[in-house]
């Protein structure tokens, strides 16, 4: 990247640290809140087991399941939050985090070299700072396009990263677009039934009134969609047939996330069942090398019930 544009990057790196003590307090917030729901959950489940005493308690395996499934739902939410945030959780991350830091730290105190020797040599060869700028972003070019004359070519994980922020945010604002087109769908389902209400009765002040603010807010969406006016056409679908495609997209989106936690938990029980067979197969060679005791005998007996249990649950019994 040109000096000058890295520079600014630069700049707002080493305001991380001033982040710290915010983080710090969110971090809290949500510890707390996390704790609120866990004490609500429970209270949940303790009015369940009041309520439906008929219903068997839950077996080991469902509550081993849905231990599972809540850990994996934590992951998925601390691989969202900012890398130093995972690293104060995971001390084993951490290590990698402080390694890349390190790294960082390394190429700012380049960076910044660089950026020192260009002014000198800019101002050595009679040139301003703006054009020298010219030529850095000029050289920008040169090392994306792979033309550079000094140095390896850019590394292809890197030159993808480029414009990174922008694309994301373009793929944002689109989701963004299609849920407020989805919902101006739904308005118009509405609006189409204040319609049918019409022809069949006069419509009282609040109601009319409710039906003009209804108008006025399909209006400013589609202005705001830049989409033309509904005809007639676009909106005789009644309101609950919007509805029900939504309830449908809803499921469709359930079964999608069923289905990743099934496949989820096929893999975590492939794994433990690949880790109870290295147990027994070493057991094994114990066996060979010296006489099991009657205390070896019954932990080979119990990891091989464990061993069939997992076959059962993965269908290989």
């Amino acid at each position: 990247m040109g000096f000058f544009k890295t520079a600014a990057t630069l700049h707002a790196l080493e305001k991380v640290a001033d982040n710290e003590r915010a983080q710090a307090k969110q971090n809290q917030i949500i510890n707390e809140q996390n704790d609120r729901i866990t004490g609500l959950e429970e209270e949940l489940r303790r009015a369940r087991r009041a309520n439906d005493n008929y219903l068997p308690a839950p077996s080991g395996r469902e509550m081993d399941l849905e231990r599972k499934v809540q850990e994996l739902g934590d992951i998925e939410n601390l691989l969202a939050r900012p890398m130093k945030e995972i690293a104060e959780k995971n001390f084993f991350f951490k290590h990698t985090y402080m390694k890349q830091q390190e790294l960082l730290s390394n190429w700012m105190v380049s960076q910044k070299a660089f950026h020192e020797i260009a002014l000198r040599y800019g101002k050595a060869l009679g040139k301003s700072v703006e054009e020298v700028l010219v030529e850095v972003r000029q050289a920008e070019t040169t090392v994306i396009e792979g033309r550079a004359e000094f140095g390896s070519p850019m590394n292809p994980m890197a030159k993808e990263a480029l414009g990174y922020g922008a694309r994301h945010a373009v793929k944002v604002e689109s989701e963004e677009k299609e849920k407020k087109k989805r919902f101006l769908k739904i308005q118009r389902g509405w609006l189409a039934d204040w319609e049918d209400l019409e022809k069949k009765r006069p419509l009282s002040k609040e109601e009319t009134d409710k039906r003009d603010d209804l108008i006025k807010e399909i209006g400013d969406m589609e202005a705001e969609l830049a989409m033309p006016p509904a005809t007639p056409e676009l909106h005789v679908k009644s309101a609950f047939s919007y509805i029900e495609e939504a309830q449908a997209e809803a499921k469709r989106g359930e079964a999608e996330e069923f289905e990743r936690r099934r496949k989820a938990q096929r893999e975590a029980d492939e794994s433990h069942l690949g880790s109870v067979e290295r147990s027994l197969e070493r057991w094994r060679l114990v066996e060979k090398q010296r006489e099991l005791t009657s205390e070896d005998k019954e932990k080979i007996g119990r990891i091989q019930n464990l061993l069939k249990e997992c076959k059962e649950r993965l269908g290989l019994a």
